[in-house]
């Protein structure tokens, strides 16, 4: 993994971790999105969920974004657009969180 993937990888937690400090279920926040961060070393793997509307058990309609992306450069994994979906997850998990930002200062 580059230096560069590794970073946006880092970022993308960092957000997650800032936004999500505590519970985030919909009984407990009410519509306050839910990141997911998920790394995979097996096959060097990251997969973000963001669940826009909160989280709950058993709201199978919840409004969900989902990214699935490979960091490996040297395995079968090899994909040179892991940047570009990298940056892509970033902005909208920013346009997520800055949504959610103003609707709560209304």
């Amino acid at each position: 993994m580059t230096k560069k993937v590794k970073s946006k990888v880092l970022e993308i937690m960092a957000l997650a971790l800032e936004f999500n400090g505590r519970s985030t279920k919909c009984e407990c926040t009410g519509s306050k999105p839910t990141i997911f961060v998920n790394f995979s070393g097996h096959t060097c793997e990251l997969d973000v969920n963001i669940c826009t509307q909160g989280w709950t058990f058993h709201n199978t309609n919840a409004r969900e974004i989902r990214d699935i992306i490979y960091l490996d450069r040297t395995s079968y994994l090899d994909r040179t657009s892991t940047l570009k979906e990298l940056n892509k997850t970033l902005k909208t998990l920013k346009a997520v969180i800055a949504e959610y930002e103003e609707r709560e200062n209304r």
